[in-house]
């Protein structure tokens, strides 16, 4: 099914015909091209941010709606949704909060504001 906007050979043409072809207008030069095929690098990084970002967006839906609406609140500010606050705020590379949500278990002082990690002994897996 094509999702052309204007007729094929027109110089507004743009959409993509059956995923084979894309119509689309660069620098105000009408272009059709294969549609590009992107590939899923499933590196050893990648699957590891991915299962870290399935694991926050899991802990996002587990929340209570008044602990949403306290991030709802703290994310206006910013003129974000509570929503991506918390994720921007949970993937920081910070292991207190990693590690919980790998089902682990840390002791130490984590000075928030700052994003500093003072003494921390190394992890414990508690699996």
């Amino acid at each position: 099914m094509s999702k052309l906007k204007l007729p094929l050979l027109s110089l507004g043409a743009s959409g993509s015909i059956s995923g084979a072809i894309t119509y689309l207008k660069r620098m105000s030069r009408q272009i059709v091209e294969k549609k590009p095929e992107l590939k899923d690098a499933k590196t050893e990084a990648q699957l590891e941010w991915r299962h870290m970002f399935n694991k926050v967006v899991a802990l996002w839906h587990a929340l209570s709606p008044e602990e949403k609406a306290e991030w709802e609140s703290a994310a206006r500010p910013r003129h974000m949704t509570g929503y991506a606050w918390f994720l921007s705020q949970a993937l920081r590379p910070n292991p207190g909060i990693y590690l919980p949500l790998q089902g682990g278990t840390m002791q130490g002082n984590i000075y928030m504001a700052k994003h500093r990690l003072l003494h921390l002994p190394l992890p414990t897996d508690i699996q």
